[in-house]
């Protein structure tokens, strides 16, 4: 059964960690008690890949994407005294699917596969695959955007940004390949993706993660809120994208997994809502834009 995420959350620790336990212990002893172990998948094959796939069988048209099972780090209790850790710490898995071709079967073929993580996320890199990760995709938790691709270099539809959040997904912002970057364009373009969530739906469902794989970037739950702010987000939000929301994202996984078309979060954009979708949800707690949860 999947655990729930408590206190403040780093949901993005990569698994080709050189040390990964050591990450795992320092992002612990910096105050994170919720850790999501990220297996990063590219879907699209290189140049070199394609060509190979090619002269080994010209008419083959499978899918060459595969799927690893979920990394496991497993903790101590001496290695969390040696750290000082005193709470336990929640451990989660997470895969994150990096593709641009939305004809690939990857989708269906490997959802066995998928559903072996506790938190899927996506990483869109063309606006078809963007569109249809905020129209269709059933089990999308996280959207992960990256700032330096051609689809954020041009303007997002604000009406898939509202939609996915409309159908509980939750977008990241990811502080750690800024760390330590002597190339200010990091800065920039992870500073321009958030004033631009922050304006298309107000700060809300937006989560903020290190994305490392050494414990040096990592910073503490104060410092990453304080990034937040200065990434766009709200006072509320920026302290909720390390807690409260993160609590969501991983609530709404595990709803997602058990088959729910919908999560019990409502989320008020301020805006006229339907009568029909108000009868839908009326049950649903209700909070403002970037209220802390």
């Amino acid at each position: 059964m999947q655990k729930k995420a408590v206190g403040y959350c780093d949901l993005n620790i990569l698994s080709d960690s050189k040390d990964l336990k050591k990450t795992v212990l320092e992002a612990l002893r910096l105050g994170f008690q919720t850790i999501a172990i990220n297996t990063v998948v590219h879907t699209e094959p290189s140049y070199e890949e394609s060509k190979s796939n090619k002269k080994k069988d010209s008419g083959n048209k499978g899918d060459q994407c595969i799927i690893p099972a979920p990394t496991r780090v497993s903790l101590s209790p001496d290695d969390l005294k040696q750290y000082g850790i005193a709470e336990e710490p929640v451990l989660l898995s997470r895969l994150t699917l990096v593709y641009k071709d939305t004809t690939r079967p990857f989708l269906h073929k490997a959802k066995a596969a998928i559903e072996e993580y506790d938190v899927v996320a996506f990483t869109p890199l063309s606006e078809e695959a963007f569109k249809q990760v905020c129209q269709s995709l059933m089990y999308v938790d996280i959207i992960c955007l990256d700032p330096d691709s051609q689809l954020c270099s041009s303007k997002l539809p604000r009406n898939l940004c509202r939609l996915a959040v409309e159908r509980d997904m939750y977008f990241e912002l990811q502080y750690g390949p800024c760390i330590g970057s002597r190339n200010i364009s990091s800065w920039q373009s992870t500073i321009r993706l958030g004033h631009l969530l922050s304006d298309y739906i107000n700060s809300r469902n937006v989560i903020v993660t290190s994305a490392t794989a050494s414990p040096e970037p990592i910073r503490s739950p104060a410092d990453v809120i304080a990034m937040a702010r200065f990434f766009g987000l709200s006072l509320g939000a920026a302290h909720s994208s390390v807690s409260a929301l993160c609590h969501d994202t991983v609530h709404c996984a595990l709803q997602r997994r058990a088959g729910a078309n919908k999560c019990n979060v409502l989320i008020d954009f301020g805006d006229n809502v339907s009568k029909d979708n108000v009868a839908n949800r009326k049950n649903a707690p209700k909070r403002k834009a970037g209220e802390m949860l």
